[in-house]
Formats: structure tokens, C-alpha cells, sequence
């Protein structure tokens, strides 16, 4: 968790002296310095409370695989049905072991 509060609270302030550097250059640059500022909040959170930061991200892993589980399921569901309608892949050759 330390080393992820680390890199946040960089990336924070190193966008916030990118907004700072390029006001006369970009617009929306606002943007770019709030976003530094929540980086920061976030780390300085993340440093206080380090085992709530840990939960969050094992419960952000769990909501990612059952999420990717299910659209996976979907996928293999839609090619079962491409392959009742009929279709087949395209044969190719077997790689050779040694490609010469």
C-alpha cells in the first residue's frame, strides 16, 4: 500500500506542476491540477489508513474477475451459438517445430 501512496502522491504533485507550467499554454488545465490534487488526497489517505486502502482494492480485484467471468461466459455462450449456425474456423496449417 505504501508504494502505491508513493507513486500516487508523485504522479499528484507532478501533475500539479504540469497544470502550473502549461496555464499559459493549454486550456483546461484546471483539470489537470485537480486531478493532481485528488491524487494527492488519495495518497495522503491511503497513508492513514493503509489496511482500508488494502480492502478496497481486494474488493476492486473481486468485482473485476466476477465481471470479467461473466463477460466471458457471454463470449463463450455467442460462440456456441456461431458454431450451431454452421460455422467454422478457418483451417491453418500446424506450426512446424523447427521453423527452417
Amino acid at each position: 500500500m505504501f508504494f502505491i501512496a508513493i507513486w500516487a502522491l508523485a504522479i499528484g504533485v507532478l501533475r500539479i506542476v504540469a497544470a502550473i507550467r502549461l496555464r499559459r499554454k493549454i486550456s483546461g488545465e484546471v483539470w489537470m491540477a485537480l486531478s493532481g490534487i485528488a491524487s494527492v488526497v488519495f495518497a495522503f489517505l491511503l497513508l492513514l489508513r493503509p489496511a482500508v486502502g488494502a480492502l478496497a482494492i481486494v474488493w476492486a480485484i473481486g468485482w473485476y474477475a466476477l465481471l470479467m467471468g461473466g463477460m466471458l461466459v457471454m463470449l463463450s455462450l455467442e460462440l456456441r451459438g456461431l458454431r450451431r449456425q454452421g460455422y467454422q474456423a478457418p483451417l491453418t496449417e500446424p506450426p512446424t517445430r523447427w521453423a527452417a
